[in-house]
């Protein structure tokens, strides 16, 4: 191999390097922000005395659902529904709800 060569190539990596490198440099010092395109959560009412939560369930500026969970008496009632319009479905909203209602009565919480 003839010295042009082996310097022709050994300039093409280090152009291929530097670029590679230090454009990844500049990359990592950027920030990310994530943005949930998801359901959105609410309890505007925590009695957990009498063990009653109501969960709201807000997506793209509206609410869809409305749950009010009894959790002494195990029950629950719905108001709205999701079909078709998000990718979660009516009972992991249910089941989700009925979780948090249950451990905000078992801690005490408040609204």
């Amino acid at each position: 191999m003839s010295k042009k060569k082996w310097f022709r190539g050994a300039v093409i990596i280090a152009i291929a390097g530097t670029v590679l490198f230090g454009r990844a440099k500049k990359v990592t010092a950027g920030k990310t922000l994530f943005v949930s395109k998801g359901p959105k959560y609410a309890f505007p009412v925590i009695d957990a005395e009498a063990g009653k939560v109501i969960g709201v369930v807000h997506a793209k500026g509206k609410t869809y659902m409305t749950v009010s969970v009894d959790v002494h008496a195990d029950t629950y009632k719905v108001e709205g529904s999701l079909k078709g319009l998000l990718q979660t479905t009516d009972e992991e909203s249910i089941a989700h709800i009925c979780h948090c209602a249950k451990l905000f009565v078992n801690h005490g919480v408040k609204s």
